[in-house]
């Protein structure tokens, strides 16, 4: 990797308690990479070119390679876009090395990284500059919500995270990217390392998927006390046939949607305007089994987001009917008796 790249903006500006002067500065590095993977060496620029997220200590970017004459670097014509984290040096540098201590499982279990950048801000200590591949979008719900089969694909990644000695500490939807069935996860600058000199059980070598009797929500021989709290605080593995939309527990079955549809097309009108009880409760499972009567029906979630109204009216009108529901609060102005 050449010494000389350097990171290019194209915004029109830093956010504003970013450490970065001037998107015209030509952000130069100072240090060699800490790992070489696979950039061609005639691709010496990283052109910046969106934000994707800000957080107190660093902002992520959305970024592509360039060669000095501006040609991108592609594969199969297709751009390589990175992702690249700026901010300060030594939680860079730390997220960094796990990265390096990780190479194994780059690329499957967390995105690749490409390379390591110390760059120079004006200020004594610089910037610390992570580029990694850019990989799908967060998750955008609970991870608790998640479908079973997806809740087993990020066990699977913890367990190889922890085999390797790491416990993520801070899992949540934020830092679980989903792209095309495929999960990764990020920051890794908070995580327990040499995991492996406490743990009773390394390594795990359990099999999410199948999923055997021994895999039990009590500590037991067969796998980490870490992965079993997990599994059972953060991704709820165990309630299969529970679905918790809002505050609602709905029982899971053939005629009952998915829970990341039930959140996507939640009927909060319901909530807003009728009293909560066993009669609401009974009017959002009654409006879910008709939107997953659309599903069957060979509904698209665009023609689903188009009748969905439609049907909590219905809903609505037909529990009218059978003087089921009680409005929580009164929807017209009362009359002024002076």
């Amino acid at each position: 990797m050449n010494m000389d790249m350097q990171l290019i903006s194209k915004l029109d500006k830093w956010p504003s308690y970013h450490p970065a002067r001037n998107v015209t500065d030509l952000l130069a590095c100072e240090a060699p990479p800490f790992n070489e993977c696979a950039v061609p060496k005639e691709f010496v620029n990283v052109v910046i070119t969106e934000t994707l997220s800000a957080h107190r200590h660093s902002t992520v970017y959305g970024a592509h390679f360039t060669n000095k004459d501006g040609v991108a670097w592609d594969i199969a014509g297709e751009r390589v876009k990175v992702a690249v984290k700026i901010g300060s040096l030594y939680p860079i540098a730390l997220e960094t090395k796990v990265y390096c201590a990780m190479q194994p499982i780059q690329g499957r279990v967390i995105p690749r990284m490409f390379v390591f950048l110390r760059a120079d801000n004006g200020t004594e200590e610089g910037l610390g500059c992570l580029i990694i591949e850019r990989f799908g979008k967060a998750v955008n719900m609970p991870l608790d919500m998640l479908e079973r089969s997806e809740k087993v694909i990020i066990l699977s990644h913890l367990q190889n995270m922890h085999n390797m000695g790491f416990i993520h500490r801070d899992l949540d939807s934020r830092n679980v990217l989903y792209r095309d069935e495929e999960f990764r996860i990020i920051d890794l600058e908070d995580m327990t390392v040499n995991h492996h000199k406490d743990c009773k059980v390394f390594p795990s070598l359990l099999d999410f998927a199948v999923a055997p009797a021994y895999f039990q929500q009590e500590v037991n021989d067969y796998i980490c006390g870490t992965l079993i709290r997990q599994a059972r605080e953060t991704l709820r593995f165990w309630d299969d046939d529970i679905a918790c939309v809002r505050d609602f527990k709905i029982k899971k079955g053939p005629d009952i949607p998915t829970e990341r549809l039930m959140a996507s097309l939640f009927p909060m009108f319901m909530v807003y305007y009728y009293t909560k009880g066993p009669e609401l409760k009974d009017m959002i499972e009654e409006y879910f089994r008709r939107i997953q009567k659309l599903v069957s029906e060979g509904y698209t979630y665009e023609k689903l987001e188009a009748v969905a109204l439609d049907v909590m009216e219905q809903v609505r009108a037909d529990a009218r009917a059978r003087c089921v529901i009680s409005f929580s609060r009164i929807t017209t102005p009362l009359l002024n008796n002076t």
